[in-house]
């Protein structure tokens, strides 16, 4: 019996050593598993009576909030609406910004054009205004040539007058001479 104490007391002394490690030992472990045990009943009907309070507590919760789960609901699928319209404006906007890039190209081209049809209209321009200037000088060579035709037919005119008052005279001595051959020619008669 002494081996069989000894052997036990061995053993108890190696149960003692390893349990050393949690707090306790292994009769604090055992205290509280003991302690469970003996007033699970009690946890349980505390678990159970909590869990009641709180059914009876969420259900009026529930009850009150079926209101504001509809206007959530609600809520909900006017988001969801807004989603999808956002959705499709977002893809309009896409479409709408590539012809935007489009149309500022085209703009650009435009821009381009009226740029070489202004240079184009600038140097028409010029243009104009050597024709205008050249026919300025012709307008004024023209006067020139014109003045100088009027001082051509005054001077014509004034030798026309001048011609015509010579055959006046002329025609004055003609009638002169030809009524002297007639007074003459009667006087010499027969």
């Amino acid at each position: 019996m002494a081996t069989a104490l000894l052997t036990s007391g061995k053993e108890t002394k190696k149960r003692l050593k390893t349990h050393r490690t949690y707090p306790g030992g292994a009769s604090g472990l055992r205290a509280r598993c003991s302690f469970i045990l003996s007033h699970y009943s009690y946890l349980a009907a505390g678990i159970a009576v909590l869990l009641s309070l709180v059914a009876v507590g969420l259900a009026p919760l529930t009850v009150m909030n079926k209101e504001e789960i509809t206007q959530l609901s609600t809520t909900l699928d006017a988001l969801k609406r807004n989603q999808d319209d956002m959705s499709t404006t977002d893809k309009a906007l896409k479409r709408n910004q590539g012809d935007i890039v489009t149309t500022v190209d085209a703009l650009k081209r435009n821009q381009d054009e009226v740029s070489t049809d202004d240079d184009a209209l600038k140097r028409n321009q010029d243009e104009v205004s050597t024709a205008v200037e050249a026919l300025k000088r012709n307008q004024d060579d023209m006067s020139t040539t014109v003045d100088a035709l009027k001082r051509d037919l005054d001077k014509e005119r004034s030798r026309t007058a001048a011609l015509e008052q010579r055959l006046q005279e002329m025609s004055k001595m003609l009638h002169l001479i030809a009524n002297i051959i007639r007074i003459e020619g009667q006087n010499l008669g027969p």
